[in-house]
């Protein structure tokens, strides 16, 4: 199977210093990303999406895992309908500013090491897991599947947003990557901040992948792909919803 990047296909180093500058890039955005959740922003879509589906799969009180929670819209507003939350992060300014903006809302905040390896919790912990545009800058998708996979009970549910590359905006990316990349080094363009934060952006983005690309993933770590949907105003994402298999014959 052919990927955008490999974990095989890096080093250690290199795969550290990937995560490193994903770790930054999310950094340096914790002040204003909130904003980005807000009633018209850009992202509130979001909110409504990962409510809606969870809310569908899971009975109340059941526990959730943000994985990549940001500053916690999401996570709080999972949290308001009932359901025990747990956002976590490998950027820890946001996280830190997530605690303040939702400082009254239920959540357990766990900040993750950049380059983590095994996800903090007991095997068969949570209900569901949400993962709202984290896969797409892992180079060790695999690893983290199958963390998911342990950490959910059976037939628990792994929530994801991708990037839909089938959209005109993600062709025309797949194409402009490699100049935009090079322009954000460059002392001139590379200046400009909206250009910079893009190029940033499409450098961390690594995954762009096919639905059967995901599917393989998936049932690799004995994650069945359930459901694929996308928001009718966002077509550039698609809603990815994998089950953890409960039977010997699903796997």
């Amino acid at each position: 199977m052919r990927t955008s990047i490999e974990t095989s296909s890096l080093s250690k180093g290199d795969c550290n210093l990937h995560l490193s500058k994903v770790r930054d890039l999310f950094n340096a955005k914790a002040k204003t990303w909130d904003r980005k959740y807000q009633t018209g922003g850009a992202l509130a879509f979001r909110v409504a999406a990962f409510g809606r589906l969870v809310a569908q799969k899971l009975s109340p009180s059941a526990k959730v895992l943000d994985l990549g929670c940001g500053t916690g819209a999401i996570a709080a507003a999972v949290a308001a309908h009932g359901f025990k939350v747990t956002a976590s992060d490998v950027a820890e300014e946001m996280i830190r500013v997530g605690k303040q903006i939702h400082a009254e809302a239920t959540i357990d905040w766990r900040l993750l090491l950049p380059d983590w390896k095994e996800l903090p919790f007991a095997a068969g912990t949570f209900d569901a897991i949400i993962a709202s545009s984290v896969l797409e800058y892992l180079p060790n998708v695999q690893v983290v599947l199958g963390e998911c996979e342990r950490v959910l009970k059976h037939g628990g549910v792994l929530i994801a947003t991708v990037p839909n590359q089938r959209t005109l905006i993600r062709k025309i990316e797949k194409l402009v990557r490699p100049v935009v990349a090079l322009i954000g080094d460059c002392r001139g363009l590379g200046q400009i901040p909206r250009i910079r934060s893009y190029a940033a952006y499409l450098k961390c983005s690594c995954n762009r992948m096919s639905l059967e690309e995901w599917q393989d993933y998936g049932n690799r770590s004995n994650l069945i792909l359930d459901r694929v949907e996308s928001e009718a105003s966002k077509k550039s994402l698609i809603f990815l919803v994998f089950r953890k298999a409960t039977t010997e014959r699903e796997q």
